[in-house]
């Protein structure tokens, strides 16, 4: 529900404001979930490592201070990169506008991260996502299609506003969801311990994450909002590809946690197969219209105006069908203690983006950043599955 409200209010800002302005929507977007990704410092995968295990060996005193730990670093963090964002859109007016919805999204979105994964943590993942931005999508949908709003700004506002109202709804379940034992218990902080696992996870999960808005990112400066524009819509598209697997690893990965903590080989291994399985057969059917219809889809849901985003839809699609094959892999390597090392691959292919990027972008515009985004993600699937291969095999783990 949340990724399919993503995508409806990108077809009604795209076919409304045309692809220049939601080609700034997109970008401030981007900025705003990438600050929000960095400024969380990793702590939203540490509430999925962590908490667990503090549940199974009532921790009551460490878990209160985990939760409340993260509210802090995030709130600290999320107005540092607030404030950043502002000083970029006054150091580059070109992209002011940008520059500036993104920074009316940063905290909403920051909270919201955090959230999901703490009530992904308690086993109610599908509330953590809908409150995550898909509560925010629709409550805007609905103002949109009843009153309308006239500017794109207008409509960001809006948006950053309902997506707090849901991290302020999801914060009170998370607090009721907590074993009343919680709320009496005296704090206790480990923030050194924590801040040490959490950053290794903040490296992979902001370089994957960076990966992903790098060509949006970069588009604008190099290329212009329309071009912006056309490969958000198209990218927004192949979102649905990996939208079931996002839902299936919101269970699967405190589970993972569980089993790799207590020594549980087998039950690792048999998961991991499993999400596997669930990944390929709900990303390969869908991406076949997306491959061989391509501008049927992006005209029938964007408009005419964006005909010309069909070749992006078809790279894109490919890419993301890797990367959708790709996330049980992380998630076996952030909860099995490999942080590291999936920090240091994606931090690698990071580079190595934004390089590709830097050279195509100028010569062929979005359609140069989607060859570059499938490039390297069929990298990181093949390096993903060569490093996971203890895990796959019986008797190597």
């Amino acid at each position: 529900m949340a990724r399919l409200a993503l995508l409806a209010l990108a077809v009604l800002l795209a076919r409304k404001f045309g692809p220049e302005d939601y080609g700034a929507f997109t970008f401030g977007s981007g900025a705003a979930l990438l600050a929000a990704q960095v400024g969380v410092l990793g702590w939203p995968m540490l509430m999925n490592r962590l908490i667990p295990g503090m549940l199974k060996e009532r921790d009551w005193g460490l878990l209160k201070g985990l939760r409340d730990a993260g509210d802090v670093v995030v709130l600290v963090a999320g107005l540092a990169f607030t404030a950043l964002l502002l000083g970029l859109a006054v150091l580059f007016p070109h992209l002011g506008i940008g520059f500036v919805l993104g920074a009316v999204l940063v905290i909403p979105f920051a909270f919201g991260v955090l959230r999901r994964q703490q009530l992904a943590s308690l086993r109610r993942p599908a509330w953590g996502l809908i409150m995550d931005q898909g509560f925010g999508a629709i409550l805007t949908i609905a103002v949109l299609l009843m009153i309308g709003m006239g500017t794109i700004t207008e409509v960001t506002l809006f948006f950053g506003g309902a997506v707090l109202l849901g991290t302020i709804i999801a914060t009170v379940m998370v607090r009721r969801l907590l074993p009343a034992e919680v709320a009496k218990a005296t704090r206790r902080v480990q923030f050194r311990l924590w801040m040490g696992m959490a950053l290794p996870m903040l490296v992979g999960m902001s370089s994957k994450l960076l990966m992903n808005k790098t060509d949006v990112l970069m588009l604008a400066p190099l290329s212009d909002m329309h071009e912006t524009g056309l490969y958000g819509a198209a990218f927004r598209i192949t979102y649905l590809l990996t939208f079931p697997q996002v839902v299936m690893m919101s269970v699967v990965t405190p589970m993972l946690s569980e089993a790799f903590t207590h020594g549980r080989t087998d039950d690792a291994r048999r998961l991991v197969r499993a999400a596997l399985l669930f990944a390929f057969v709900t990303a390969v059917p869908l991406s076949v219209p997306l491959i061989f219809f391509p501008e049927w889809v992006m005209t029938g849901l964007f408009g005419p105006q964006f005909a010309d985003a069909a070749p992006v839809l078809v790279l894109l699609t490919i890419g993301q069908l890797a990367a959708s094959l790709s996330i049980p892999f992380q998630s076996s390597l952030t909860m099995g203690g490999r942080e590291k090392v999936y920090g240091v691959l994606n931090l690698s292919a990071l580079a190595v983006h934004a390089a590709i990027n830097l050279a195509l972008i100028p010569l062929y515009g979005a359609v140069g950043a989607a060859i570059a985004t499938l490039f390297i993600a069929l990298v990181l699937l093949v390096s993903q599955i060569l490093l996971n291969r203890p895990v796959l095999i019986k008797g190597r783990l």
